[in-house]
């Protein structure tokens, strides 16, 4: 692969990945029963799938090399928490300011947002919050992410692919007995559960498919790989379709889950991979992948903050609910864009001329989860 290689493609499916999870946080606006993308939250999934494929790409060619442990998690701090802290800092803020007003548990919630603030991504203690990541919930999968990345950076990186295929198979194994004991995969890895066990699912969850995307990265110049290809429209209709299935119960969403993280996902990305996008299509995808960290991380605090909003202006008797969420979805895509751009990215350069003084350039494909750096 060439040494700055961009895949266009699977940045583009990163986007629609996104946008179909902020849509699925607001589907009762689509369907009074809540059937609209029962399963988007697959799309987290299709997240961690990416970032294995990208990290080994990014990194695992410089960690063969001798980079540390250290460089590697400045590198990921710097790309990941500027935008955490604002998703946490806007979460907490909402939670202290609605508790203000009912009179609640203001020095519990001021306690969450400083923990928040302070230790994100990890999950709140029990005692003060009745949800892990109760500020901005959709940090459960950085906080993750963070622990296999620190894991594959360590020492992961040197297994065989044979040794990876192990980890795959039995936590794929564990994720899958998870969801067919819930019957909802969106919840494993952001809720506590009895005795903590969706919480701590979430751990087999990310490393299944993380290191699925760590073997795609490794095994893509094979041959029999190298052609697997698609018109590059049937990518997000296949993506699409997946996330559109309605809910089958808890065995028919286990097999759904099966299939999607263990067959249909990775033949996405293989095939994303080595599609090839230029001209229009390839600026749309590329600003949809580097929008798409900003909208999966800060879409549930601007989900808190505008509601109220909207229900005061009287907005849900005036517009079609559907009309009025994609007009909703459009407002969180743009306000993201403006934080990448005046925001995070100022931000990000700032923390990497002061702490990041090594002389290994950032990568063009640097992803974590839904990020491009």
């Amino acid at each position: 692969m060439a040494e700055k290689h961009k895949f266009v493609m699977l940045d583009g499916l990163r986007g629609i990945a996104a946008i179909a999870v902020v849509l699925f946080h607001r589907r009762w606006w689509f369907a009074d029963d809540g059937g609209f993308l029962q399963h988007a939250p697959l799309a987290v999934d299709f997240f961690f799938l990416l970032s294995g494929f990208v990290i080994a790409y990014a990194y695992e060619p410089k960690l063969i090399a001798g980079m540390s442990l250290r460089r590697f998690l400045i590198k990921r701090l710097i790309r990941l928490y500027p935008l955490i802290i604002l998703g946490a800092f806007l979460g907490g803020a909402f939670i202290l300011l609605k508790e203000i007003r009912n009179e609640g548990r203001i020095a519990d919630t001021i306690e969450i947002t400083l923990f928040g603030i302070a230790a994100i991504p990890m999950p709140f203690p029990n005692s003060i919050a009745n949800q892990p990541f109760y500020a901005d919930q959709p940090l459960w999968s950085i906080f993750f992410e963070l622990l296999v990345n620190i894991g594959f950076a360590a020492f992961l990186y040197r297994l065989t692919n044979s040794s990876l295929k192990l980890i795959v198979v039995f936590t794929a194994v564990v994720y899958l007995i998870a969801v067919a004991v819930k019957g909802d995969f969106g919840l494993i890895g952001n809720q506590y559960g009895p005795y903590g066990w969706m919480l701590l699912a979430g751990l087999p969850r990310t490393a299944c498919s993380f290191f699925l995307g760590v073997i795609i990265f490794r095994r893509l110049g094979d041959s029999w790989i190298s052609r697997v290809r698609a018109p590059a429209w049937t990518l997000p209709v296949i993506l699409i379709a997946i996330f559109a299935v309605p809910d089958l119960g808890n065995i028919g969403n286990t097999i759904m889950a099966a299939l999607s993280v263990l067959i249909v996902f990775p033949l996405i990305v293989i095939t994303g991979a080595n599609a090839q996008l230029d001209g229009v299509g390839a600026k749309i995808a590329a600003i949809s992948g580097a929008v798409s960290f900003p909208i999966y991380v800060l879409h549930e605090p601007m989900y808190a903050w505008s509601d109220p909003l909207m229900y005061r202006l009287g907005l849900f008797d005036q517009v079609v609910p559907s009309v009025l969420s994609c007009a909703h979805v459009f407002g969180i895509a743009v306000f993201s864009l403006i934080v990448y751009k005046i925001y995070d990215i100022p931000i990000r350069r700032f923390l990497t001329s002061t702490f990041d003084t090594s002389k290994q350039a950032t990568p063009a494909c640097d992803g974590s989860l839904h990020d491009r750096a």
